[in-house]
């Protein structure tokens, strides 16, 4: 993968490359992570023929080629005719955004209950695959606070969660902890205390989501990475962090 890095370069490579707008201060032409690959680009058939050229390369070299049938091309304001002219060369099928990217789907307004759905059933599923009833209420509460309760962390640490699916995803805890019995009389508020404060230590969910995605504010304060340079380049750019107009550019998280 460094190597096919090597081969996406503009300055390796001779010929005509275009950037994505939105990439070109930070001179990223790809994405990649495991065997997920995002590629950008102008709309233009030469910055195409530039990528498709570098990925040839890395075939030759490593036997390894892209698929066409798992591949998808996005456009953005694109007339049709450029738009006929890429699918041609490339041989890959349309795609429409939203898009779901290592587990999370790739949006910029606010989730909407449909879109976390995902998440609920995973969180059924394992707490389904147990047999609740078979297990004493500390081997349950132990589950929960190990296992269960930290599934939703990668997606609160990106997105601030529907209040619906932050309650059904409580509702499924409580269902676990109390063994499918009605336990109407004890509130989740009070179970999701510390346990010096009288509770069961189970983090709230609405809290912890709060607290995970101030992390976000750190990252780009203090981090380096590719993502906070993206952010200061592109929306923050001269301004100060704390006083930034919200609107605009910017997604809904």
């Amino acid at each position: 993968m460094d190597y096919l890095s090597h081969l996406l370069h503009p300055d390796v490579q001779r010929g005509s490359f275009k950037y994505h707008p939105k990439f070109q201060v930070l001179g990223i032409t790809h994405l990649c992570y495991a065997d997920g690959l995002l590629l950008f680009s102008a709309a233009q058939p030469d910055s195409i023929s530039f990528l498709m050229v570098g990925l040839g390369k890395f075939r030759e070299a490593s036997s390894l080629t892209v698929s066409n049938h798992k591949s998808v091309i996005f456009f953005c304001n694109t007339n049709l005719r450029t738009k006929r002219d890429i699918l041609q060369r490339l041989q890959f099928s349309e795609g429409s955004l939203p898009v779901t990217y290592l587990g999370l789907p790739l949006v910029t307004k606010r989730l909407s209950k449909l879109e976390c759905a995902p998440l609920l059933e995973w969180l059924t599923a394992r707490a389904n695959s147990w047999i609740s009833k078979a297990l004493s209420f500390a081997e349950r509460l132990q589950l929960i606070k190990a296992t269960l309760a930290s599934m939703q962390i990668y997606w609160c640490s990106m997105f601030l969660l529907p209040v619906s699916i932050v309650k059904e995803c409580e509702r499924v805890l409580r269902k676990f902890l109390w063994g499918g019995n009605d336990r109407g009389n004890v509130k989740w508020s009070m179970v999701s205390k510390p346990e010096k404060e009288g509770g069961l230590g189970i983090k709230d969910m609405k809290t912890w989501n709060k607290a995970l995605l101030l992390k976000q504010v750190w990252n780009v304060l203090e981090d380096q990475s590719l993502w906070a340079k993206w952010c200061h380049a592109h929306l923050i750019k001269k301004s100060n962090f704390w006083t930034i107009n919200s609107q605009g550019l910017h997604s809904w998280s």
